[in-house]
């Protein structure tokens, strides 16, 4: 991808307090939210609002809220001393079952633009933590801002979705909202997944897929963690492509010793979920462990 396929970081309120009011001043002038669904700051320290040596910014998923990575990003933002930013992505998080209407992949990249600059106010080092269309954000900030990026933990990253003409068949309907069902979860967990979503959400996420190419992916130089659910051909992520993990994984530009690719076999397509993944301890262990390693950092783990 140009540089020109990407956002410039935007220019954000420097002062800690001011930028907290900024965030909370616009999310409350957002209707229809979801309880525990908005933006927010975790602050390492709530007493004293300082800037981290490392901050976490943790992008969620398609249809989904923080929630999705609680309690995993909290316990990693805790363990390096980091202050943590929780971004609310576009047309996400909402009661209204046509929120994403009108929606485009670029509303989600220039979202993801500018939290990783609050994470940059945040800390001096910013990690960027992603469950599936949030970690193909995250892949592609890194891309777009190599030198901005610490880390990537990329937990069921989104490069292509296993079923490929299904999704397609999706953004061929007419103007629809599509529904599904959130059965699996538990029931306190729903609300921070959405049930429905208008097929212009599908549409943006087949953009989004589409700039997952060989090119961006050598752009890549931050150190990368890949947690994938994959146990065999018949026992795999249901949702994204494991092969197409495997080939941006190996097509990344960042140096083999700082790259690691890890198969979590009795998982779910939402690996680090707790409620929803056999193996989330693991994850959540083996990314603080990866942390370690490549940023040389001692990290208590909570």
């Amino acid at each position: 991808m140009a540089p020109s396929d990407f956002f410039p970081l935007p220019e954000l309120p420097q002062d800690l307090q001011r930028l907290e009011q900024w965030l909370s001043s616009r999310e409350a002038a957002q209707p229809g939210i979801r309880p525990d669904n908005q933006a927010r700051i975790v602050w390492h320290d709530p007493s004293r609002l300082e800037r981290t040596r490392y901050s976490i910014v943790y992008l969620h998923g398609f249809t989904a809220s923080q929630g999705e990575g609680d309690p995993q990003h909290r316990r990693l933002a805790e363990a390096l001393q980091g202050n943590l930013y929780l971004p609310r992505l576009p047309g996400h998080g909402l009661s209204e079952d046509g929120a994403m209407r009108g929606i485009r992949a670029e509303y989600w990249i220039e979202a993801a633009t500018e939290a990783l600059a609050i994470g940059h106010t945040l800390g001096e080092q910013v990690i960027l933590v992603g469950t599936s269309m949030g970690a193909t954000l995250a892949i592609q900030l890194a891309a777009a801002h190599p030198s901005s990026v610490a880390a990537v933990l990329a937990w069921s990253p989104g490069v292509r979705v296993r079923d490929h003409s299904a999704l397609q068949a999706l953004c061929e309907r007419g103007d629809e909202i599509l529904t599904r069902s959130l059965d699996a979860y538990p029931p306190e967990r729903r609300r921070y997944s959405s049930a429905a979503a208008h097929v212009d959400g599908y549409r943006s996420l087949y953009a989004l897929f589409q700039r997952m190419q060989p090119a961006l992916f050598r752009q890549v130089h931050a150190p990368l963690f890949l947690a994938c659910y994959y146990k065999d051909e018949q026992e795999q992520d249901p949702t994204s492509s494991v092969a197409a993990m495997d080939e941006m994984f190996d097509a990344l530009g960042t140096p083999s010793e700082c790259k690691l690719r890890q198969a979590y076999a009795n998982a779910s397509h939402v690996i680090a979920s707790p409620w929803r993944s056999a193996e989330a301890e693991r994850v959540y262990q083996d990314s603080l462990d990866f942390l370690r390693r490549v940023l040389n950092v001692t990290a208590e783990p909570s």
